[in-house]
């Protein structure tokens, strides 16, 4: 078990020297620093909003295509979320075949 002052052996794994790796360890955070992580964060919390509305609309979008996904994920090794983007893409509509 490792005490409180020493540091995993990872160098081989990190770019950056032991003592400045403890440096950091030991540091604080200053006022404009904690502004930033605050504010990175909040930017986080909106792109995973942003994410789950796009999840959303594409749930509703693809729908209409619920029966032929049903029948192409019977297919092994078939990728739905590739096959969900080929469609979006081909722009095609239900009942619609390609030209």
């Amino acid at each position: 078990m490792q005490g409180s002052n020493e540091l995993p052996n990872c160098h081989n794994r990190l770019r950056v020297s032991r003592e400045d790796l403890a440096e950091a360890l030991r540091g604080s955070v200053t006022p404009l620093q904690r502004l930033l992580l605050k504010q990175f964060l909040t930017r986080l919390d909106l792109i995973d909003s942003q994410i789950e509305q796009l999840d959303q609309a594409l749930a509703t979008a693809m729908e209409p295509y619920s029966d032929a996904i049903q029948r192409l994920s019977e297919i092994p090794e078939w990728d739905p979320m590739r096959q969900h983007r080929s469609v979006l893409r081909s722009g095609q509509r239900p009942g619609c075949s390609p030209h």
